[in-house]
């Protein structure tokens, strides 16, 4: 029995809000098609994004509010984690900020044993490690080495998660190799190590945020950050 008879359309049904059923008609479309539009990297800050993320992140100084952008957890134009941390201790040795927000919403990948230097400067800042004052921003791309973060910073320090429900729980697979089928050539990728979280016998399949929130379409068409309207809204 297929899984999928035609390989060229696929029909999914569902019931909408109004329990009314409803048909949906999605096309293939070429794999080299696929890869460029997922892996075309993109600057411009939006709530949730599929593709590369660049650069890998940006910090934000913004009269009291102090914004790390961190999309993959790797260097960036020079720039190591080290020096980021050394920026966000400088900053907030200043006393002028009164709110710290991480952003994990784009983080997928990196490197989970370099992020260690930016726990300890938010436990070095007493001030700013509490649950009105620091937030972290999530979402369901949030992935990988950024759900090493998370997990970290959940059991370290003192933050507020705000968002979506993560792609993961705490203990998952990840390193991710691609694969390409040999007879039907089609690709895919597979996870090839587990990464444990604090909590080694925690089955979850993902991290709830504090503060839920849904992202919409129409919050995409509008440009409207629902994330940012709760920090305003605490703030």
């Amino acid at each position: 029995m297929d899984i999928i008879k035609d390989h060229e359309e696929v029909v999914f049904t569902y019931l909408d809000d109004d329990h009314m059923l409803q048909e949906i008609r999605v096309k293939s479309t070429p794999f080299a098609n696929w890869a460029f539009w997922t892996f075309k990297p993109i600057n411009t800050r939006i709530p949730i994004l599929n593709n590369v993320r660049t650069p890998n992140f940006l910090l934000h100084h913004n009269a009291d509010l102090l914004d790390l952008e961190l999309n993959l957890i790797e260097p960036a134009d020079g720039i190591s984690i080290t020096s980021l941390a050394k920026q966000i201790d400088s900053l907030l040795s200043t006393n002028t900020v009164r709110t710290l927000l991480i952003d994990l919403r784009n983080n997928t990948d990196g490197n989970n044993t370099l992020y260690d230097p930016i726990i300890e400067v938010i436990q070095k800042h007493p001030t700013i490690n509490q649950q009105d004052r620091f937030f972290i921003l999530t979402s369901h791309t949030t992935f990988s080495a950024g759900i090493n973060f998370l997990d970290d910073l959940n059991y370290l320090t003192n933050g507020t998660f705000i968002g979506e429900p993560t792609g993961a729980g705490p203990n998952h697979y990840g390193d991710a190799q691609m694969i390409r089928l040999p007879h039907s050539g089609i690709f895919f990728f597979l996870s090839t190590r587990k990464w444990n979280g604090n909590d080694t016998s925690d089955a979850s399949k993902t991290i709830l945020p504090d503060i839920p929130i849904k992202y919409y379409f129409t919050d995409y068409i509008r440009e409207h950050d629902p994330w940012m309207n709760v920090i305003d809204s605490i703030n």
